[in-house]
């Protein structure tokens, strides 16, 4: 029996936006989580608002990035885009909340914390990065 296997255009279609994704979330996840911790420490802000408020600052960003440097797409925006984006930023920060939420009600250290942090957004990485491949800005 012959299986089918996926061209080689098609992995590679893929796998260079996914090695340039995972450069963003490089760059983007640690900032994400010095700004959490920024919040949580010294400013003394709750763990769900501290993650927030970290997401209010870099989703801007790596929504930039993900359009021009992994899916270089140069053309203005437009407000199905960006509304798509947003409403999944929306769910992926409302997750991080409950998250940092269930590990303040734990009394978790802050370090635990931002640990949680990292497991929360990780766990949604390849999903984001599908979402965003195929709905958002498919090839």
């Amino acid at each position: 029996m012959q299986t089918l296997q996926p061209s080689t255009s098609t992995q590679q279609s893929s796998a260079a936006p996914l090695g340039r994704y995972t450069l963003v979330t490089i760059v983007g996840s640690p900032s994400n989580l010095v700004l959490f911790y920024l919040f949580l420490g010294p400013l003394g802000r709750p763990a769900p608002i501290a993650t927030l408020l970290a997401a209010a600052i870099i989703a801007p960003l790596t929504y930039v990035a993900y359009r021009r440097f992994v899916w270089r797409v140069e053309s203005p925006a437009s407000a199905s885009e960006a509304t798509k984006y947003w409403v999944m930023t929306a769910i992926s920060v409302g997750f991080a909340m409950a998250v940092a939420q269930g590990l303040e009600t734990m009394d978790a250290s802050d370090l635990t914390a931002a640990a949680g942090l990292l497991f929360a957004y990780t766990s949604i990485w390849i999903l984001r990065f599908m979402f965003l491949d195929k709905a958002l800005f498919p090839a």
